[in-house]
Parts: C-alpha cells; sequence; structure tokens
C-alpha cells in the first residue's frame, strides 16, 4: 500500500511589507514535514492503517525557519505525536465518529470493508479507497485517484480522504528538502512569520497562531497546577537540572497509568513528551530531591485546615530495577518517599532520611516486619504493615526514574487526597480509585500565545475539588511559558 494525501490547502500569511512570495517554499517544507511524519508513524506501528478526513493545523515559523532542518523534524516530530494519539483513541469501531480512523493492519481494514453494511460502505469516507476498487482488488478501468505524494495520509482538505500502511514511497522531498530554499529566506527583510494553515506546541515555534481545541478525558490534571506551584515542585525540578515539563507529562501519564494510554493530557499538562527518557538521574541530587517533597509534602497537608498529617507505613519492595524502600500514606497506594535499599546501608539513609523530615510526632510511622532489624526507636514495627503491591504507578528498570516519577505521583496524590477528603479510615484508596474520582473530568483545552485556557462542565466536577481551592486560576506556569486559566460553562466538554 502507499501513502496518500487527498487534498494539501496552504494558506500563507506574511508581515504587511515583506517582498517576497513564499508559497513554493512553504509547500516545499509541508511536503516534507508530512514525508517525516510518515516515517516516524510508520517506525512506531507498520502494519497499522490510518484514514485521516481532514486535519487542520497552524504553524507559525520566521521565514529562516523554512530552511532549518532542526525545525522541519521538530515539526514533524509533534505531528506525529499527535497522529498516533489520534489513531490509537480512532481505532475502529468505536473510534469510526471521528476524523482520524485506524485499522490495525490492512487485512482488518479490508475485513471491515467487506462485513459492514451496504448503507455504511456507501456513507463510510473510510470505506471510499476500497470501494473505488472491484470486489477482486484491480482498478477498474477509467478509475480517478488523487495526486499522491510523499507523507502521511493526512488532508487539509475537508473532502479529502488518505490511506498510510506499511509500504511507503521514497521520500524525496524529505531528501531534497533545504536545497534551494535559503536565498529566499536570506532576501527577507525584516523577516517574515509565515502562518501556515501545530495541534500542540511545537518546540521552537512560537505559539502565535489561532486557539486549537484539544480533548482530554482527564482534565482534572490540571487540577494538580495548583500544588504543583504552591510545593514548588516546578522549581525543584528545574534546580536538579531536569526538563520539569517533561518530568511532570511522566508523571501524570504514571498516575493515569493505562486508562491514560492516548489521551493528551499529559502531554498539556508538562508541554512535553510523556515518553520522553530522563537520562541518568545523580544519587545525592535524587536524596535531596525526595527530602525536599517530604518537606513540602508534610507542611502543605494541614495548611488552611485542608488535610492532616497522615500515618505513614514504609518496607521494602522489589522492582525491576532492585530494591526500594517505599514509605506509603497508610490505607493507599501513594507513595511519600522511595528511596534505593540495595543494602543496610542504603536502607538506614533512606529511613534516616524518613526520620527528620516527616513530623513524626502527628502521626506514627508503622514499618513492615522485614526492617526490625534495622529499625531506628521511633518507627513502630507491626507484622501486619505492609507496602501496597502497587504503590510504584512508575516502574523502569531505571532507580532514578522510578523513585523521581512514583514519589512526584505520590506526592500530588496525596495534597488531591487529603484536601478532598479521599483518604476514609478503614478504607483502601488506590491510584485507579483516585483517577476516576478526581482526575477523570473531561475537558477542552485551548492554547493560544502565552495563554492556555482549560474549559469543564461544572457537573463534571466534584464539588471536594471545588471546595478544596483546587480550580481556581493557576496563573502562570513557567514550563508551558504560559498563564493558565479555567473556564466552568455548562456543556463545554
Amino acid at each position: 500500500m502507499e501513502s496518500r494525501v487527498g487534498e494539501l490547502n496552504l494558506r500563507v500569511t506574511v508581515r504587511p511589507g515583506a517582498r517576497v512570495a513564499l508559497g513554493t517554499e512553504v509547500e516545499t517544507f509541508a511536503r516534507a514535514v508530512l514525508a517525516r511524519c510518515d516515517e516516524l508513524l510508520h517506525a512506531r506501528a507498520p502494519r497499522r492503517v490510518v484514514l485521516v478526513r481532514h486535519l487542520e493545523t497552524h504553524w507559525r515559523l520566521r521565514a529562516e525557519m523554512l530552511t532549518s532542518r532542526s525545525e522541519f523534524d521538530a515539526v514533524a516530530a509533534e505531528l506525529a505525536r499527535y497522529l498516533d494519539d489520534q489513531a490509537c483513541a480512532g481505532r475502529y469501531p468505536s473510534g469510526a465518529l471521528g476524523d482520524v480512523v485506524s485499522f490495525d493492519d490492512e487485512a482488518q481494514w479490508r475485513a471491515a470493508f467487506v462485513a459492514a453494511p451496504a448503507a455504511e460502505r456507501a456513507r463510510a469516507w473510510y470505506f471510499a479507497p476500497l470501494a473505488a476498487r472491484s470486489p477482486a482488488g484491480a482498478e477498474p478501468a477509467g478509475t480517478e485517484h488523487p495526486p499522491t505524494m510523499p507523507g502521511q495520509a493526512a488532508s487539509a482538505g475537508a473532502q479529502a480522504a488518505g490511506v498510510r500502511a506499511a509500504a511507503r514511497p521514497e521520500p524525496a522531498d524529505a531528501d531534497a528538502f533545504g536545497g534551494d530554499l535559503s536565498g529566499a529566506a536570506r532576501a527577507l527583510e525584516p523577516p517574515a512569520a509565515v502562518a501556515v494553515s501545530g495541534v500542540e506546541r511545537v518546540p521552537g515555534v512560537r505559539r502565535d497562531t489561532v486557539e486549537v481545541p484539544l480533548r482530554t478525558e482527564f482534565g482534572g490534571l490540571f487540577f494538580l497546577l495548583n500544588p504543583i506551584l504552591e510545593l514548588g515542585l516546578g522549581e525543584l525540578l528545574w534546580t536538579m537540572g531536569l526538563p520539569e515539563g517533561a518530568v511532570l507529562a511522566r508523571t501524570a501519564a504514571a498516575l493515569l497509568g493505562a486508562a491514560g494510554d492516548c489521551d493528551p493530557g499529559p502531554r498539556l499538562l508538562g508541554g512535553r513528551d510523556p515518553a520522553a527518557e530522563l537520562g541518568p538521574l545523580a544519587d545525592d541530587l535524587l536524596e535531596g530531591a525526595a527530602r525536599s517533597m517530604l518537606v513540602a509534602l508534610a507542611e502543605a497537608l494541614p495548611r488552611r485546615g485542608l488535610g492532616r498529617i497522615p500515618p505513614l507505613t514504609v518496607g521494602t519492595v522489589v522492582a525491576p530495577c532492585g530494591r526500594l524502600l517505599v514509605a506509603t500514606i497508610t490505607g493507599t497506594e501513594l507513595p511519600v518517599l522511595v528511596r534505593p535499599a540495595t543494602s543496610s546501608a542504603a536502607v538506614e539513609s533512606g529511613l534516616e532520611l524518613l526520620g527528620h523530615a516527616w513530623p513524626r510526632e502527628a502521626a506514627p510511622v508503622r514499618g513492615t516486619r522485614g526492617l526490625a532489624a534495622l529499625a531506628p526507636a521511633w518507627l513502630q514495627i507491626d507484622p501486619r504493615a505492609r507496602v501496597p503491591e502497587h504503590a510504584l504507578c512508575c516502574v523502569t528498570n531505571d532507580t532514578g526514574t522510578t523513585a523521581l516519577v512514583s514519589q512526584l505521583a505520590g506526592t500530588l496524590g496525596g495534597v488531591l487526597a487529603a484536601r478532598t477528603a479521599s483518604i476514609v479510615e478503614g478504607e483502601h484508596l488506590g491510584w485507579q480509585a483516585l483517577v476516576s474520582t478526581r482526575l477523570a473530568v473531561p475537558a477542552v483545552v485551548r492554547q493560544a500565545p502565552e495563554a492556555i485556557t482549560v474549559s469543564f462542565d461544572p457537573e463534571r466536577v466534584d464539588l471536594a475539588v471545588r471546595r478544596a481551592g483546587l480550580d481556581r486560576d493557576p496563573g502562570w506556569v513557567p514550563w508551558l511559558e504560559a498563564e493558565v486559566r479555567f473556564e466552568f460553562e455548562e456543556g463545554a466538554a
């Protein structure tokens, strides 16, 4: 099969006074982006078939960006991520009502076409390429096809339909990209601003375009912005030399677990790809971060009388990255401390950190039987104490990533649960329950220059969230480089 775009419509606007037309250069740029996007999507799912009825994107680029390979790669990568998310959400048959429909492979696509009632075959745009062929797969005489071009089967025209699957033509436009454009770009005085008709924020590209609404089923993630800012977690990550947006996006994805697969919520919260690798993390930095998060949480919980210092349970768990010392809020799966436990010295160090950072006089800390030999005097060993099996919401082969992301998630979950009265004595609170009751709130997110608006239907927001003040406008969010505000309107999401 081939990748095909039925219709590509480009609208180019330049700054008043510019003396050079950029239509040809922009078309070359767009074709190259689509070709590279197709390559990236093919690498992720070589056999998948994705059909796109309509795709409208808005890029704001300076003229010199048209000849920049890094800009071209960045735009293509963001477009591929967006289409991959849409393809996951648009899997046939449940996702067949949208503008993006995907099939696991060509065989499933053809089988669905054959099995579909005649009425569906006639009206379903995603079957149009098959309906134009004879049952045997031969081309009827006189069959016309839209012009092909290398790249993702995405259309910017409302009536166009495209297909991408395993076999793809060589991306000639991508290989030729940048060869003839530099002179035209340099000739512009002053540089023109080019608007091409990202779906999301593209690294290196200003978001000075019209607002593009994105729907997430987990708009409750944005209620975590105020706790993140209050506890200084973004600044903490920044001082560690980490990309705070990437870490927070990954933390949000870990919080949601499998329920959040293909949802754009984590990426919208962090402004970065939640799947990005964080790289090796120095243990001294991780120890300082663990202590800072623990202290910040203990100070935040009783603030304004919205929560209390809860009892903790501490023990060791075995993860793919090795043995870890984990302290959870008793009765929950929420970890407030995660440290390496590869040796007796490491366990003692972790317990010492917990003893100094947590206000033990406010609530007891129970330890599992396995810690009896190393327990300090303040730790109450309880043979019945257990650290929940699923306390680590982020499980990787890297100790630093597992510890940092799991503790961040537990810290945010702890604030959210405490302030919304989700922790009930005698009842177990797990990750899934927290997500379903507090974070699974549909929302529409609109991104504009230095401004993000998150719209909720007030009927879908729990009153406990509003009473806790988590719905107040967060204001300026540094890692998003935007001011975030909330809107509540009936039927908004």
